[in-house]
């Protein structure tokens, strides 16, 4: 990875559009990996580490935040509690 990862604030906002065309295309669990390994870094840093996939098309973007997040150690949720709340 080429990006450096700068905090300006006390959180973090990162976002994944999709690792070939915009919305489109699956990330490796190598790029994840290499992407928990540096969110993990920056978490320390910050009080807050926000994470969004938009690469919606086929379904992506929900197995790769499923990966992510058990990579990283977190629970993820597909957003079913918060739909029916309203």
């Amino acid at each position: 990875m080429n990006c450096p990862l700068v905090a300006t604030a006390g959180f973090a906002y990162m976002r994944f559009h999709g690792p070939g065309a915009r919305y489109r295309g699956k990330y490796t669990d190598r790029m994840l990996e290499e992407w928990a390994d540096r969110l993990s870094k920056l978490a320390r840093e910050l009080d807050e580490v926000y994470v969004y996939f938009n690469n919606d098309a086929f379904g992506h973007a929900v197995k790769n935040a499923i990966t992510l997040g058990r990579l990283l150690g977190v629970s993820t949720s597909t957003g079913v509690a918060a739909v029916t709340a309203n």
